[in-house]
């Protein structure tokens, strides 16, 4: 009966898992799209001899508020579950050198260190930052935790460069 539960619980957390991996790579997808983007506007005046002449400029563009929220509460899970597996793991070292905990780990810390760095800067730099958005992409590599068909694609892929 014990069992039986904990297996349910299991399945429970790891479908909850795989949504929030997928609303993330979504977020990150739809995050690029040019009409899911804000223009960030620069305002200044063109002539001092005439006050009221005044030039308006898009500088960057910037994603819409709302996918740093989604992303706040994905990333909030995966930090939350990576704690809790780290805690009730046997061994922490062992734990912490496994290829799926290292890429959750990288994925879950590029989201903080993004955000401080986006907070820090403003305008055309605040892209040169977004490349940490990119590593958050090897989350894809954690379904296969769930799905045999990709880890034999996984396989494929290392036994394909293998021979070459």
């Amino acid at each position: 009966m014990m069992m039986k539960v904990v297996l349910t619980l299991h399945n429970t957390i790891s479908l909850i898992n795989i949504c929030f991996v997928v609303l993330s790579i979504v977020c990150f997808c739809l995050k690029t799209h040019p009409y899911l983007r804000i223009p960030d506007i620069d305002i200044g005046s063109l002539n001092v001899t005439h006050p009221g002449t005044v030039y308006v400029g898009k500088t960057a563009t910037r994603p819409h508020p709302s996918f740093f929220y989604v992303e706040l509460v994905c990333n909030m899970w995966f930090s939350g579950e990576f704690l809790l597996r780290m805690l009730f793991c046997p061994k922490v070292g062992p734990f912490l050198k496994t290829p799926v905990n290292i890429i959750d780990f990288i994925a879950t810390i590029s989201f903080y260190i993004d955000w401080a760095l986006d907070s820090a800067l403003s305008g055309a730099n605040r892209d040169s930052v977004e490349f940490f958005s990119i590593i958050r992409i090897l989350r894809l590599f954690k379904l296969t935790q769930h799905s045999v068909g990709l880890k034999i694609l996984i396989q494929t892929f290392k036994a394909s460069a293998q021979v070459n």
